[in-house]
């Protein structure tokens, strides 16, 4: 859950609470009010997952959702006007590697980077300890696993 504000509130409907805390001009991006709460949109839900993918459970699963996402019909020109409008390069350049490495329809070669990366990323931040099994040279990302070894989580 993102807010604007800290709560105090650990548990929604019995499942432990995580609150990233983001200004409120982020909340709005890619949301609509449903409710009285705004809901992201499929584009901002990726952008986040790739932004922390450490709660989403991981790389694997983020590229599950991509593959899932594909068949939704996937906008690879909003996920870039949102990661523009968050300043999100990072999870752009992990959403990209992802996509061309794994070729995911509708995003494989539909993606560009922000602004021409200048330094190495991590696909999946505090996971491979520095091993390095793969290179994106496109992205600048590091992956600590080969890309064929996530390729069966992408359902198409």
């Amino acid at each position: 859950m993102a807010l604007a504000k800290p709560t105090r509130s650990e548990r929604l409907s019995g499942r432990r609470l995580t609150v990233v805390q983001e200004p409120e001009s982020a909340l709005d991006v890619g949301a609509k009010k449903q409710d009285g709460v705004l809901i992201s949109d499929l584009e901002r839900s990726l952008l986040d997952a790739a932004a922390r993918p450490d709660l989403v459970g991981g790389i694997a699963v983020l590229a599950e959702a991509l593959g899932a996402a594909s068949s939704k019909g996937v906008d690879a020109e909003k996920l870039t006007e949102y990661a523009r409008a968050l300043s999100w390069g990072p999870a752009l350049r992990r959403i990209g590697s992802l996509a061309d490495r794994l070729h995911i329809a509708g995003l494989a070669g539909r993606l560009a980077p922000l602004t021409k990366p200048s330094s190495d990323i991590d696909l999946e931040p505090g996971h491979g300890h520095g091993q390095t099994s793969y290179r994106d040279a496109k992205w600048w990302v590091r992956w600590d696993q080969a890309p064929s070894e996530l390729q069966n989580v992408v359902h198409q």
